[in-house]
């Protein structure tokens, strides 16, 4: 017997999955898991078919404690905030769910925001509350001064 399952996906359209076998989705590595009590039947708008899931595991990301996962991101310094930070790139430890104003304040050079730091994340300007992602590469660019 196959089992038809229909995955949505996150950019795109349903994709339906035709398979002898369970389907099992994987899920990040920082999501906790739980599992449905019921069975679920899908039947689509036209009766043509239908779609059974046996069991449904779903993430719970705002449910698992997330000690000991650790990103980093690069961090590109330019002009005296580099001579500062005494270096042009660096990399910093980030925790999930930090935001450019966790690694400015991580380096120390929280007091750049009122003197109107530009930032930019992956090529593109963000303000402080913008979430950094593991990878992600941060430029500080204190203002243009002088003549």
């Amino acid at each position: 017997m196959f089992r038809s399952v229909v995955f949505p996906q996150p950019d795109g359209p349903m994709i339906a999955t035709i398979s002898p076998e369970y389907i099992v989705r994987s899920i990040p590595r920082t999501a906790c898991t739980f599992s449905s009590p019921i069975s679920y039947i899908f039947q689509s708008p036209s009766q043509e078919s239908a779609t059974a899931i046996i069991d449904v595991t779903a993430t719970r990301v705002d449910k698992m404690p997330l000690d000991g996962v650790i990103m980093q991101a690069k961090v590109l310094a330019f002009g005296p905030l580099a001579e500062e930070l005494a270096s042009k790139e660096t990399f910093v430890n980030i925790p999930p769910n930090a935001s450019v104003r966790y690694v400015i304040e991580e380096l120390g050079v929280e007091m750049w925001l009122s003197q109107g730091l530009m930032v930019n994340v992956n090529g593109k300007k963000v303000d402080e509350d913008h979430p950094i992602f593991d990878g992600d590469e941060i430029a500080l660019l204190p203002p243009v001064s002088g003549g």
